[in-house]
């Protein structure tokens, strides 16, 4: 028991150690050494009064070749062996009735489609266990981050390379629902992957979904694999010219042509595997235990723009049920798509950080949710007290609570991993209602707090549940 204890507290030492290290590493000198970022395509910050300071400049410079860091070696294993991060939710903390989660990592449905990690409910097992991230895709984040020191280098590869929360090899659950478990396609915000919502997919799937986070192609997210031959492809940035929601427009059209383009290949693939013969493989099983009569959009941030876009142009060849935005970055589209909202479309649901409520491009989220709302076709929208663009990514597990929140990897007074859980609840809680052709009832989301607040840019927030 004394070694024991020796361990965890050697265990915490190392831990402010490698925090105060990485701390000086990301506030000193030059912002390109940074961490993890804030989102690069703020552009221009909002005043320092409302977000705080940002560890990347305003501007995308243009990139640097990709370069290959390497992630072995005695310094990364010491890292693994003495920092307990990241800290995912054990099983029994998961939200839903599902404590048991699977994954497949970095799979694919077929030749065709982008990589994914699927999470699913599962059966019990012992299981293997994956690297959390591949190695190439932390080299793609430092790559993205612009930094070859040696000690961010050992601290990325020594937290990313260490095992995935979910074990793999495991038979999915046998459904409890006619027709198989309901489906959630996920997608990634800019400079992110499809590992890097790990935590939220674990919690989602907890509630009795097959989740495929997409690892996309389009060259907005710090690393994926090309389905055509395999090359790795890494962060596009735009031109040195100045920032305006124009050039952004301008510039991202063609990233988001390519992601709805890779959801209806998703989507497609997903329609043609039921019934198909026996199950064979990992991932034929997993098909034939979805329903694909039953499929939603959930994005975050730049992905949950294309998810609002690919709900538009897919919505009338597939039943989609619902399309949940997590902070989404409307700025990346122009008012034209923003406005042309129709009744009948696919249900939305929107959940924003507090942060994201006082960011300066907040009146194009409020130009969308008031189309929506005017469609009749916004079925929630919320903010979640406390929290950060960051909080609905792993960002916030990777290190120390206090370097956490000062790097606004998560809220500064947010409890760990708290908006995963919070933000699964209440997608669930819609997906359900928006298959029974209504509004969620209010028994079915988190109980009245101060966490979860409706949000109308007119209205001022109130708890879930209680009275104005």
């Amino acid at each position: 028991m004394a070694a024991r204890g020796g361990l965890r507290r050697g265990r915490a030492a190392a831990g402010w150690v490698v925090g105060v290290a990485t701390l000086t590493l990301c506030s000193g000198g030059s912002r390109s050494t940074a961490f993890v970022a804030s989102p690069p395509w703020l552009g221009r910050p909002p005043a320092r009064a409302a977000l705080g300071r940002h560890i990347f400049t305003a501007r995308e410079a243009p990139a640097r070749p990709a370069t290959t860091m390497g992630g072995g070696g005695p310094v990364q294993s010491a890292l693994r062996l003495l920092l307990p991060y990241p800290r995912f939710l054990p099983g029994s903390e998961l939200p839903g009735p599902y404590a048991r989660v699977g994954s497949l990592v970095r799979t694919r449905l077929d030749d065709t489609c982008c990589a994914a990690t699927i999470s699913f409910p599962a059966e019990a097992g012992a299981g293997g266990r994956a690297p959390y991230w591949s190695p190439e895709a932390v080299d793609g984040l430092l790559d993205y981050m612009r930094t070859r020191n040696t000690a961010v280098v050992s601290i990325l590869h020594g937290i990313l390379g260490r095992q995935h929360p979910s074990p793999q090899g495991l038979r999915v659950l046998t459904p409890e629902r006619r027709g198989g478990w309901p489906v959630i396609v996920f997608s990634h915000g800019l400079a992110g992957c499809a590992d890097m919502y790990t935590d939220l997919c674990r919690c989602l799937a907890s509630y009795g979904y097959i989740v495929i986070a997409l690892e996309h192609e389009d060259g907005s997210g710090v690393h994926a694999a090309s389905a055509a031959d395999g090359s790795f492809i890494r962060y596009k940035r735009p031109d040195s010219t100045p920032y305006s929601r124009d050039k952004v427009t301008r510039f991202r059209a063609g990233f988001l042509e390519r992601r709805v383009a890779e959801i209806d290949r998703v989507l497609r693939v997903l329609r043609d595997a039921q019934g198909a013969g026996e199950p064979g493989s990992d991932v034929a099983s997993l098909l034939q235990s979805a329903d694909s009569s039953h499929v939603s959009l959930v994005g975050h941030s730049f992905g949950a723009a294309g998810a609002f876009v690919a709900a538009a142009e897919l919505g009338e060849t597939y039943p989609l049920k619902l399309a949940a935005l997590l902070d989404a970055w409307a700025f990346s589209l122009p008012d034209s798509t923003l406005k042309s909202q129709t009744p009948g479309q696919v249900p939305l649901l929107s959940v924003l950080s507090e942060e994201w409520t006082r960011s300066t491009e907040l009146f194009a989220v409020d130009t969308l949710l008031e189309a929506a709302r005017g469609a009749a076709r916004l079925k929630g929208s919320y903010f979640i007290a406390r929290s950060a663009h960051q909080s609905f990514s792993d960002t916030q597990l990777w290190l120390p609570r206090f370097l956490t929140g000062r790097l606004r990897m998560r809220g500064q007074h947010e409890s760990r991993g708290s908006t995963h859980a919070l933000t699964a609840q209440t997608v669930d809680a819609h997906i359900r209602a928006a298959a029974e052709g209504g509004q969620a009832p209010a028994a079915n989301l988190p109980a009245p707090s101060s966490a979860l607040l409706e949000y109308s840019p007119a209205a001022a927030a109130v708890p879930i549940g209680a009275a104005p």
